[in-house]
């Protein structure tokens, strides 16, 4: 295994110095450079410049890309806008939208928020007795970590303006920040953890764990909704979801089913209609319409998440996700109402931690919609669960990209779809899936969209 670093500087400095120390422990053979070279490496690190990306490389860090990005400091604010991140006003190109009022900087304290490959590695500042409650400051560590990853990066340091009310604006992002030893170490070690574990999953496919707790919501035919809490509790096969509030909290519209996990994504297909089998037993469905999709009669977005184990969370599976799993899917959702459930749900790179040890993707509306397109978006997130090191993943979407995403304009992602999904089947696994995941091609060559009105009892039933 070979890696190279590349820094601009030809003086040691204590993050290249660690950087090559941690990748050196783990068995690469780093050397390191001003620029880049015509010889094939399996690492690639960029610190502290933005030189070209070297060809033939395998795993490029920081690429010179998102390193433009994140240092052209209005289309940074302009992206993470885009992408929903609370961001300070100060960089923000001329007609970006902006917060009627923003607190003064005499109120506020400055954090700074050290990620690595989705993980925080340190936090220095000082709320200084700001009002920030765990839940607050939960999401605040999330954003930062989306922060680095919107712009492509893998790792950076995000700044922070916390105010004494609690609410918080991202100021920037450091791709090559200035780092103590200490700090510096961290950041060698997340690099050399991410490169080892890319580089022996390239070596062999994994087993991954399929998991999923998608959405639908109860309607009368007449459009009025049915509320999930009224008929099932919180926990069990088949519950409501707590996220989806109404009524100050009082009760809860969706109603969630949570088949039991598997490795293959037939079995998790097969228990996904055993949980929809028992819903039937404890919801009305006669004169009522289930409904999934992505904005059910304009009234609850509704989702799909699909928890994956037995696998690490890494950016380049992130990356993954998103260009393999959210882009086609987003082909297929009803346009405008797609274009409403992601002013606040379905971001790029939304993930959580689950206490199992695994993680949640949560960027996929609800995809229950009708058998078929149930087994295609499992079979594919099987695919890229195993295959995500042999999938080619593109530079993060420009600002205006991400924006055409978000309003479901899909003209530029259907004239790319052909070949994203040459890729998907080019890998081994994919041709294990071959007929259920025929489906999606089908569907986005025919212009298909979800609808958000039919009743999913119908399909499967």
């Amino acid at each position: 295994m070979r890696a190279l670093v590349i820094a601009n500087s030809s003086k040691s400095v204590p993050a290249t110095d660690a950087i090559v120390e941690a990748l050196a422990a783990r068995g690469f053979r780093v050397e390191r450079r001003g620029k880049p070279t015509t010889q094939t490496w399996d690492v690639v690190v960029h610190w502290n410049g933005a030189s070209p990306v070297t060809q033939g490389s395998g795993l490029t860090l920081n690429p010179a890309e998102a390193v433009r990005l994140a240092t052209t400091l209005e289309e940074s604010a302009f992206l993470l806008q885009t992408h929903g991140i609370p961001v300070s006003p100060h960089h923000l190109p001329r007609g970006a939208v902006r917060p009627a009022v923003f607190p003064p900087l005499s109120e506020m304290s400055s954090l700074r928020v050290h990620v690595g490959d989705l993980r925080i590695l340190a936090v220095e500042g000082d709320t200084n007795g700001a009002r920030l409650t765990r839940w607050r400051e939960q999401r605040m560590m999330e954003a930062a970590c989306r922060a680095v990853y919107v712009h492509g990066l893998h790792f950076g340091c995000v700044h922070i303006l916390l105010h004494t009310s609690g609410r918080w604006y991202v100021s920037g992002v450091d791709p090559h920040p200035n780092l103590s030893p200490e700090l510096a170490r961290a950041y060698g070690s997340s690099i050399a953890q991410l490169s080892t574990t890319w580089h022996a999953g390239t070596e062999s496919n994994g087993d991954a764990i399929l998991g999923a707790d998608p959405e639908f919501a109860l309607f009368t035919r007449e459009g009025r909704i049915l509320y999930a809490s009224r008929y099932v509790k919180h926990s069990g096969t088949v519950g409501f979801d707590r996220q989806s509030r109404a009524n100050r909290g009082s009760v809860f519209p969706l109603v969630e089913v949570r088949p039991n996990p598997s490795p293959s994504p037939h079995t998790l297909f097969a228990n996904t209609q055993r949980a929809l089998a028992v819903a039937r037993t404890l919801l009305p469905h006669r004169r009522t319409l289930w409904v999934a999709g992505s904005y059910p009669f304009g009234k609850y977005p509704t989702g799909g998440h699909i928890h994956f184990s037995g696998l690490p969370l890494t950016t380049p599976l992130l990356m993954a996700l998103d260009q393999y799993l959210a882009l086609p899917t987003m082909l297929l959702e009803q346009r405008a109402r797609g274009r409403r459930r992601r002013q606040k749900y379905g971001r790029l790179g939304d993930f959580r931690r689950k206490e199992h040890g695994g993680f949640e993707y949560r960027t996929l509306a609800s995809w229950l919609v009708t058998p078929e397109a149930t087994r295609a978006v499992l079979c594919l997130a099987k695919v890229i669960a195993d295959e995500w090191q042999r999938l080619p993943t593109q530079p993060a979407l420009q600002s205006r990209q991400a924006r055409e995403f978000y309003r479901s304009k899909k003209i530029r992602f259907r004239q790319a779809f052909s070949e994203l999904w040459r890729s998907v089947m080019r890998t081994q696994t994919a041709k294990e899936y071959e007929h259920e995941l025929s489906y999606i091609p089908r569907a986005v060559r025919d212009g298909l969209e979800w609808k958000d009105e039919s009743d999913l009892k119908a399909a499967w039933w």
